[in-house]
């Protein structure tokens, strides 16, 4: 199944992908068609295998991060935490 994070953020889109650029990933935004008011992305570490996906709400400002099991790679816990740590409120 995977797990999901979910971080009540200050910022927007701007802010989430100068974070990922900073953290040297490679990020690309998918269009959902199912839910139209959320942007989504599929984020990858360069040279390494496993995608994290990412869901931003702009009306409830809430970054969900996504590993899927079948997806999955070591890199992903950290690279979590750290986007967690800082675009969170709670850490602000």
């Amino acid at each position: 199944m995977g797990s999901r994070v979910v971080i009540e953020i200050a910022g927007g889109v701007e802010e989430i992908e100068i974070k990922l650029q900073d953290l040297g990933l490679s990020f690309r935004q998918i269009e959902l068609k199912t839910k139209s008011q959320i942007i989504h992305w599929h984020i990858q570490k360069p040279g390494t295998t496993g995608t994290l996906e990412a869901d931003f709400s702009p009306t409830q400002k809430t970054l969900t991060l996504i590993q899927r099991s079948n997806r999955s790679a070591p890199w992903q816990d950290p690279i979590v935490q750290e986007i967690k740590r800082s675009l969170s409120l709670s850490s602000n």
